[in-house]
């Protein structure tokens, strides 16, 4: 096995696993719009892709030493840990330019502007960053978001930063 443990790829997400989005925009077969964003939307499903210095997880893992066996079986756990089995919810966003979320066990409200296929939400929290989502399906039953955050950490300790990016993707229907 590699020098990467599952505790310090666990500690390295877990700063990027506060993401909180709800989101909404433009779609991508021009019926979609801010009329049909406004609702109350049911969380669907979820999908993670979590890229190291430019592979696949399982595919860094494996570079490191890990068994393809492994590999895959810890990118599935850390994908299980960042989601869990409770990434349910629901989305209600306003016509008055608000919206509310219970997403995960989590709730938020604020704030939302939608340029494009870019939805910018604005939380009440003052301690929670602004979220910039890219709307990649919207009509009038489902709405699928994303979001991608990417920071350069030593992963491996070796002395060299890696980049690591995690891109979130989000599926609603109303």
């Amino acid at each position: 096995m590699g020098k990467l443990t599952l505790r310090t790829l666990l500690l390295l997400l877990l700063p990027m696993s506060v993401i909180l989005f709800t989101g909404c925009g433009d779609d991508d077969d021009d019926d979609g719009g801010e009329d049909d964003l406004i609702g109350t939307w049911t969380v669907t499903g979820a999908d993670l892709e979590i890229m190291v210095g430019g592979q696949t997880l399982q595919e860094y893992l494996e570079d490191q030493g890990f068994s393809s066996i492994e590999a895959s079986a810890l990118a599935n756990l850390l994908e299980e840990e960042f989601l869990g089995d409770d990434f349910t919810g629901t989305l209600t966003v306003n016509s008055d330019g608000t919206y509310s979320t219970d997403i995960g066990g989590e709730s938020d409200s604020g704030e939302w502007t939608l340029n494009g296929d870019v939805l910018t939400i604005t939380s009440e929290d003052p301690d929670e960053d602004i979220q910039m989502l890219t709307v990649t399906t919207l009509n009038s039953s489902t709405l699928v978001v994303e979001q991608t955050d990417t920071e350069g950490i030593d992963v491996d300790d070796d002395g060299s930063e890696e980049t690591l990016a995690i891109t979130l993707e989000i599926s609603f229907s109303k």
